[in-house]
């Protein structure tokens, strides 16, 4: 056997062991950072699967993790806060609601500035509130449900969540129509509503997406709805506005933001992205069965409704006198 012969195997697993070095002191390949996307509300309610499911379509969408965590607390200040004071690089994201404005119209000592800490990406979607009575209560329309508050201020109670929509634009309704109703305090409109079913209370206020399952179970019963026009899953629901106080609308809305200072391309990245989710046709489909209304827009769209439900809410606390905290 010849000497090459005998070294070819050796220079082999040489060159191996060299490659296998060299292997090592390249840098290893950067996996993606997952995409905070905080949501301020408990898991599991319909609003938390609406933002799950905006928060999948991103990583689908964008190549990427998108991972949803919900911080609760302080009628979802604690979330906003916390995403106001992460770095402004993308990585962290909040999902909000009309909560969001309900709070910086309402809160005297926020942690932030609604509109100069935060960088707005898209609105998504809205529900309007509706009216829920017990089976036996004696009204069966917005106008009857009316002359019931007027005829026994005070007798009729009602499941609020304090400073939320279903609490505050009650409120600015009653007000506006010189009525009085007692506002049992609740920490979420599930139990108010499981306490409507069992008799427990007069009235409550829910949202559509949120509510729609009891009233088509026959579990409540529905009377009127907040919104301007009626809605399709529920046809033959009277509006406060055709009824009872023209122009009245009140709901929840759902909108994608991020840090101030988030670069101007990830904003149209993430914008694009949102808008891509919310015209696909199965997301549209499953949306529009809970009874939301998809909305979209771009950044500026989203941060100009968002300013102006501000101003709204704290106008209505000013005419009604409802405590600030």
């Amino acid at each position: 056997m010849s000497t090459t012969a005998r070294f070819l195997p050796r220079r082999r697993v040489l060159a191996s062991i060299v490659g296998l070095a060299a292997a090592a002191a390249l840098p290893a390949r950067a996996q993606p950072t997952a995409v905070k996307m905080v949501l301020p509300f408990s898991p599991g309610g319909p609003t938390d699967a609406v933002a799950r499911s905006i928060t999948q379509g991103l990583s689908t969408h964008l190549g990427m993790p998108f991972v949803a965590e919900n911080k609760l607390g302080a009628n979802g200040s604690i979330a906003s806060a916390f995403v106001a004071k992460a770095p402004a690089d993308g990585n962290t994201l909040l999902y909000h609601t009309s909560a969001f404005s309900l709070e910086a119209a309402f809160s005297k000592n926020l942690q932030f500035d609604p509109l100069a800490d935060f960088s707005f990406i898209g609105l998504t979607t809205t529900t309007p509130m509706v009216l829920l009575v017990r089976s036996d209560f004696p009204a069966r329309t917005p106008a009857e449900f009316i002359a019931a508050l007027k005829a026994k201020p005070g007798k009729y109670n009602y499941g609020a969540i304090i400073r939320s929509i279903v609490h505050v634009a009650p409120e600015q309704m009653f007000h506006a129509l010189g009525v009085k109703a007692v506002a049992v305090p609740y920490k979420g409109t599930a139990p108010a509503v499981l306490d409507l079913m069992g008799n427990q209370l007069d009235f409550a206020f829910d949202v559509v997406n949120s509510a729609l399952p009891h009233i088509r179970g026959g579990r409540v019963r529905a009377i009127g709805i907040a919104s301007r026009e009626r809605v399709a899953v529920l046809p033959d629901l009277p509006t406060f506005n055709e009824t009872v106080l023209p122009g009245f609308a009140a709901g929840t809305w759902g909108a994608l933001m991020g840090p101030a200072g988030l670069a101007q391309d990830k904003v149209q990245h993430l914008n694009r992205a949102l808008a891509d989710i919310l015209a696909d046709p199965a997301f549209r489909a499953q949306a529009e069965a809970q009874g939301l209304r998809i909305v979209g827009g771009s950044p500026e769209q989203a941060r100009n409704f968002i300013r102006d439900d501000i101003a709204r809410w704290k106008q209505v606390a000013a005419s009604t006198n409802l405590p600030l905290e």
